[in-house]
């Protein structure tokens, strides 16, 4: 995997630490018809920097690697890495490039399928063009809008997401999606079918997924989850015990009071007054259900 942050560029025997940008940017980008034979190289860049081949051939040389690329093929140059690139004499490529950094790149590209080892990334979709376009348009506008620049940058890099994840990749990323949906909406009337279907998935496997990974049904999970922000909210604030349950998802006062009980032997009146701060978080082993 390509690893951010302690890039450096030598420069005799010193070397310059460049500035690295502090979120996703891109820097520049441009289209080229490219004459029989063009070359650029060899040189440097402070930043990432994507080609994207639209028609014709050419040839990418990257430390003693020759790639033979031509349309539908992408390359990437590493930051402060020498690179040559040259167009075919017969088919000269045409091409688009962008420059780009940030912290979250590295792992976009290794989502891609991009390591050190492997800069080449190849595509039949053909509306990839039109996202470069409009990635140029977007750029080159007066009134730049940053957010099109990334969104068209996002989807660049959507067309090359690996299709063949592990299964134990898949199941990671279903629980993690699974418990960022309930952070995100457990003061909404969400139920594990939500879960689900924002998952695609069928509930009976959700709860296989949470009771072999987290030991818990997503049911449990969900309103262990609701009761610790209930917690939260009877030590920190003075809400009443009804506007505590209407903002952790409770449909009513008495279905939270009873499910307070069930988990801290306690009432929430009782809770706030004794300042229980042991009880939160915690919960009884028993009644775990779907």
């Amino acid at each position: 995997m390509i690893t951010a942050g302690n890039r450096t560029m030598p420069i005799g025997n010193a070397s310059i630490k460049p500035i690295q940008a502090k979120e996703m940017s891109i820097f520049y980008c441009g289209q080229e018809a490219c004459d029989p034979g063009h070359t650029f190289g060899p040189a440097i860049r402070p930043h990432y920097l994507i080609h994207y081949v639209i028609r014709g051939k050419g040839i990418y040389y990257e430390k003693k690697r020759i790639h033979q690329l031509s349309g539908g093929d992408a390359f990437l140059i590493l930051p402060w890495e020498s690179t040559v690139y040259t167009a075919d004499e017969n088919d000269p490529w045409e091409y688009a490039w962008f420059s780009f950094d940030g912290p979250e790149i590295p792992a976009i590209l290794h989502r891609c399928g991009i390591s050190e080892n492997q800069l080449i990334l190849h595509t039949n979709d053909e509306t990839i063009q039109q996202c470069m376009q409009e990635l140029l348009t977007s750029f080159l506008l007066k009134s730049r809008n940053e957010y099109l620049d990334k969104s068209c940058l996002y989807r660049f890099f959507s067309y090359f997401l690996l299709n063949e994840e592990s299964e134990l990749s898949k199941t990671a990323d279903h629980i993690e999606r699974a418990i960022q949906y309930i952070q995100h909406n457990y003061a909404h009337p969400i139920g594990i079918q939500d879960i689900a279907n924002y998952l695609h998935i069928d509930r009976t496997y959700l709860y296989k997924l949470f009771s072999q990974y987290q030991n818990i049904s997503p049911q449990y999970f969900l309103i262990r989850y609701r009761l610790s922000i209930a917690c939260r909210l009877l030590t920190e604030t003075d809400m009443t015990v009804n506007a505590v349950a209407c903002s952790c998802g409770f449909a009513d006062s008495p279905s939270f009071i009873k499910q307070f009980k069930k988990h801290y032997r306690t009432t929430p009146s009782l809770f706030r007054k004794s300042g229980a701060l042991q009880h939160f978080m915690t919960e009884s082993n028993d009644h775990r259900t779907n």
